[in-house]
């Protein structure tokens, strides 16, 4: 469902006013707003900036697909538990070898990434043949899906100690590398764009 509204507030301000609710069966409902003005004081002169929200859902074979578990074979992992940096070393207590299963595949229980977009800028427009504008934006992404790497399970492990699988003896038999929210990005930018409109000869 979509609905959207604009406000002419006074002769030199518009306002939109927007929002979207959507509807999963697997993760039931979200709302996500928008809102966005244009501020004109003169002519040649205007402001704009914008804010919203957004949501995307996992794909399909991020949830749903199939489970894999591979034996590791390799000879340099210890419990981070008890060797901090998980390098195995058998001279020194605590970090000894392991050849845990390796498990990665689908996880029915990723919960959806979010977004918040927001804009300011200007537009100058002296005449019909040329006009500038200038804007600033930032988008930050936050339950960012993705798949953690060994070396991001052992830097982190206080985070990460559940995908530690352990046997009742406390000995780490398997390591979930199945897809995961976690973290986010920042970008923010600085857009200039300029058109000069005329005939390069008559």
């Amino acid at each position: 469902v979509y609905a959207e509204v604009y406000l002419p507030v006074v002769d030199t301000l518009d306002v939109t006013l927007a929002v979207r609710h959507d509807r999963y069966d697997t993760f039931g409902g979200t709302t996500n707003p928008k809102y966005s003005f244009k501020w004109q004081p003169i002519e040649s002169l205007a402001f704009r900036g914008a804010y919203s929200t957004g949501f995307k859902v996992p794909e399909f074979t991020k949830l749903f697909a199939g489970v894999n578990r591979v034996d590791y074979f390799g000879r340099d992992l210890a419990d981070p538990a008890s060797c901090p940096g998980g390098g195995a070393n058998a001279a020194v207590p605590g970090c000894e070898l392991i050849q845990p299963v390796i498990i990665t595949g689908g996880k029915i229980d990723l919960q959806p990434e979010e977004s918040e977009q927001m804009s300011l800028g200007l537009v100058y427009a002296p005449n019909s043949r040329f006009n500038a504008s200038l804007d600033w934006w930032e988008i930050e992404r936050t339950n960012t899906i993705r798949s953690p790497s060994l070396d991001t399970l052992i830097d982190n492990y206080e985070l990460f100690s559940k995908n530690w699988i352990r046997d009742a003896s406390g000995k780490v038999i398997e390591i979930d590398r199945r897809f995961i929210n976690s973290g986010g990005t920042l970008m923010r930018g600085v857009e200039l764009d300029a058109n000069l409109i005329g005939e390069l000869a008559g």
